[in-house]
């Protein structure tokens, strides 16, 4: 058991940097509140992509910042997830009536490809299936208490929610 920890010390390298300077740095417009988990860089190495508590979806190119902002939001507390080869991003918004919706957007130019409506408020990122599924956590007010839902989207728009009773 001994040599399986020295194994993995062995396999640990750092090297401390005397001099460690900040490469670069980025100020977001409009922008008061990051959460962890809310910014992803694409494959390529050639976006970084920023959901805020605002709702804005801030796409990073070079030194190019687009943004993308959603009509009637209160606030986003979902993280983003890249698909299609790294050029739409999918993220959530809580609306101000109190609905959410499961935003895609084109990275190339900040426009909506398509939203879907969810009862209550997403507080999680939107998941990704190998088979095109996405999976939405979502907390709906039912009988004066927070009850969890699971809803999958297919083909733009909700295929199943669970559990689906009122209770």
């Amino acid at each position: 058991m001994l040599w399986v920890f020295a194994l993995l010390f062995s396999l640990t390298r750092a090297k401390y940097i005397a001099d460690a300077s900040v490469t670069w740095r980025l100020e977001l417009p409009g922008v008061s509140t990051l959460r962890r988990g809310n910014a992803v860089v694409s494959t390529s190495d050639e976006r970084l992509v920023v959901s805020t508590a605002e709702g804005f979806l801030h796409i990073v190119e070079g030194n190019e910042i687009i943004t993308f902002t959603p009509t009637g939001v209160a606030s986003c507390q979902s993280g983003v997830v890249l698909m299609d080869d790294d050029k739409v991003a999918l993220y959530a918004v809580t609306n101000e009536d109190g609905t959410s919706r499961v935003i895609s957007v084109n990275l190339a130019d900040a426009t909506e490809l398509w939203s879907v409506v969810l009862p209550g408020t997403v507080n999680g990122t939107p998941v990704l299936s190998d088979r095109g599924y996405i999976y939405v956590v979502h907390n709906v007010r039912v009988q004066n208490r927070e009850v969890g839902r699971l809803s999958v989207i297919l083909d733009q728009s909700v295929a199943a929610t669970l559990p689906d009773s009122q209770s």
